[in-house]
């Protein structure tokens, strides 16, 4: 299939540790074409798909708006959380309706949380957090972390500490969608079934074999204070195929978000 094409595509994965079932199949399952893989934060790799830079790409679901034209959603494979998700942390000096005009600093790791985060503030304090954005974490009243970082950030210096998935479940009673994978529409009738099988391999490897990625997971977290059962119970929190509805919500959310 690769000469059929003429190049080598380009596949750009989710660098975090929570995308590690959607990723372990690298290396175990073949495809029918030659590739190359981008290792990059969600932010960065939606950026990519927006320069329309990669053939196959796990993105930000917030983001997808901005370069749908171009690229189609795989079906019902993604990065969700109903609830707490661990990973996904504001760590405030204030409670948040305390926080007023104060600097929140905003990891810039981020595209769908932090857009999330924005319709969040907007929905129920009227407030954008985008306007008061600070440069420097150490001075910030508020800070929001995604991934890696936000477990393994130093939580003692901060009063309050928030669950970002369990805040938006309580106002919007819904799950989040963090990520998704997305094909470029020129390929995708060509690849969607051979990738969807791809991705189904991947997380039966994961599930078959969740000691050994647990065990994974900690070494890529070497320094936080997690161990294997705190990482057990992250990968149990999160979910990695959902029905298209909650796709089709996350979306129209996200387009509101990008009108406010």
């Amino acid at each position: 299939m690769s000469k059929k094409f003429g190049r080598t595509l380009k596949i750009g994965v989710n660098s975090y540790v929570n995308n590690l079932p959607l990723k372990c199949a690298f290396g175990k399952k073949e495809l029918s074409f030659d590739y190359e893989l981008d290792f990059d934060n969600p932010a960065n790799l939606s950026k990519k798909c927006e320069e329309n830079l990669l053939d196959i790409s796990s993105i930000s679901l917030w983001k997808y708006p901005n370069f749908s034209k171009n690229y189609e959603l795989l079906p019902e494979f993604c990065i969700s959380a109903k609830g707490a998700v661990k990973s996904v942390k504001i760590f405030s000096k204030y409670k948040l309706e305390n926080l007023g005009d104060k600097e929140i600093f905003i990891t810039s790791e981020s595209g769908s949380s932090s857009s999330a985060l924005r319709y969040y503030f907007k929905k129920k304090f009227n407030k954008d957090i985008f306007a008061n954005k600070a440069h420097d974490i150490l001075t910030a009243a508020c800070v929001f972390l995604i991934g890696d970082n936000a477990l393994k950030f130093d939580a003692s210096l901060y009063d309050y500490v928030y669950d970002f998935g369990e805040l938006w479940e309580d106002y919007f009673k819904t799950p989040i969608v963090y990520g998704a994978i997305v094909v470029r529409r020129e390929l995708a009738d060509l690849l969607r079934k051979e990738l969807i099988n791809f991705f189904e391999f991947s997380l039966s490897e994961f599930n078959s074999n969740r000691n050994y990625y647990y065990e994974y997971a900690l070494q890529i977290l070497e320094k936080t204070n997690a161990d294997k059962s705190y990482i057990k119970e992250y990968f149990e929190k999160l979910e990695y195929k959902i029905d298209q509805e909650y796709f089709d919500k996350t979306l129209e959310m996200a387009s509101e978000n990008g009108n406010i």
